[in-house]
């Protein structure tokens, strides 16, 4: 028997230009797809610092003529100054001033936040920073650091923060992942009036077992326990010590380690 030969299909020439016109569309839809994938994960605006602008038409806006800080004394103002890498008429990208600012906040610890202001038609840039608000000085080694009122621990690097009424605290063995936020917000509650017979003096980290210990300014001790029911704390051991007190002679040590069993025990020093 002779072989049977396969019929060829041959496209017309209108079909082969549709097929080519699919397969470029669908090949350059993809390539620009993988074009706006790499080009929203690496961002490489926000590395753009405005190099290469000059000679640009209209370029002369995005230079920075002047520049401010305000909000802080002038002694950190002019610290915070040396850190900026500028020369009067540098060009700045649209994101250099925000880059900045977050940096100013990683060199200087005592700042609680900073946020640039850019005027395109002054070529001036200000950034508006505004300073910790201490509730403790930090006891150790290294003057000038303090606990601020969200538990975070800052240093002063050109002595701005009074140290004027602020007790002590120790945080010697106190773990790297603690929590100091409660520990701030229970200084701060004992020094509002009438929580306490006396301000605050010292404060210190005994152990994660035992807690905490507290002195105030009359001499009363308190072994405080676990940073917790700060409030509730506070009201019992004023009404215990305002019943106890007068019937105990000399400075007094009040031990609330068992409060959570309902005991404060009051007791001479």
């Amino acid at each position: 028997m002779s072989r049977r030969k396969r019929p060829r299909v041959r496209l017309r020439p209108k079909v082969r230009s549709r097929r080519r016109s699919f397969v470029r569309t669908a090949l350059t839809a993809s390539l620009f797809a993988v074009a706006v994938t790499a080009l929203v994960w690496t961002r490489p605006w926000r590395a753009w610092d405005g190099f290469g602008l000059e000679g640009v038409p209209g370029a002369d806006l995005a230079r920075v003529r002047s520049l401010r800080i305000v909000g802080v004394p002038d002694a950190l103002a002019v610290r915070m100054l040396d850190r900026i890498e500028w020369r009067p008429g540098d060009f700045w990208g649209p994101r250099r001033p925000a880059v900045q600012a977050r940096g100013l906040m990683r060199m200087f610890s005592c700042l609680k936040t900073v946020r640039a202001r850019r005027s395109w038609t002054r070529r001036a840039v200000v950034f508006e920073a505004k300073v910790r608000e201490p509730v403790a000085t930090v006891a150790g080694k290294t003057d000038g650091r303090f606990l601020d009122a969200a538990g975070k621990v800052f240093e002063d690097p050109v002595q701005i923060v009074s140290r004027d009424g602020l007790p002590e605290v120790e945080l010697e063995g106190i773990p790297e992942s603690f929590d100091l936020g409660p520990v701030a917000g229970l200084i701060r509650a004992g020094n509002a009036p009438g929580a306490l017979p006396a301000p605050w003096v010292g404060f210190r980290f005994v152990s994660e077992k035992a807690g905490w210990e507290g002195f105030l300014a009359d001499g009363t001790f308190l072994e405080w326990g676990p940073v917790e029911w700060t409030g509730l704390k506070l009201r019992r051991l004023r009404q215990v010590l305002d019943d106890a007190g007068p019937r105990l002679e000399g400075t007094l040590t009040a031990d609330l380690k068992h409060f959570e069993d309902g005991k404060i025990l009051i007791r001479p020093r």
